[in-house]
């Protein structure tokens, strides 16, 4: 299980695994990153997190795997494909990313 989150200066992303290990990775926005919008922002986290722990999944193959996230749009985009015009680009790198490492996610709102 992942959960991310962004705010307007940083971001961070949290892996619970096995016996329940917590692995953080957490940054700060470039400058350019910083005026994103809040859901470009969100997305964007939930690749970062993906990518970061994909050594951890690619253990965990063919798998439940739940993504948690307090923006309810970028839940929604996720979880549906869907998003508005210039978020898909975004979203196109969530869903790649994760049909490289063959994994099923199920995205939650918390």
């Amino acid at each position: 299980m992942i959960t991310t989150d962004a705010s307007p200066q940083s971001w961070g992303a949290t892996l619970i695994y096995e016996n329940q290990v917590e692995l953080i990775q957490h940054d700060c926005w470039r400058e350019k990153e910083e005026k994103m919008t809040s859901n470009a922002k969100e997305i964007k986290v939930i690749y970062c997190g993906l990518f970061h722990f994909e050594h951890f999944f690619k253990r965990k193959q063919d798998q439940a795997n739940f993504i948690l996230s307090d923006n309810i749009t970028a839940f929604y985009d996720v979880g549906k494909q869907k998003a508005k015009e210039f978020l898909i680009e975004r979203i196109k790198q969530v869903f790649y990313l994760v049909k490289r490492l063959k994994l099923q996610i199920t995205t939650i709102h918390i």
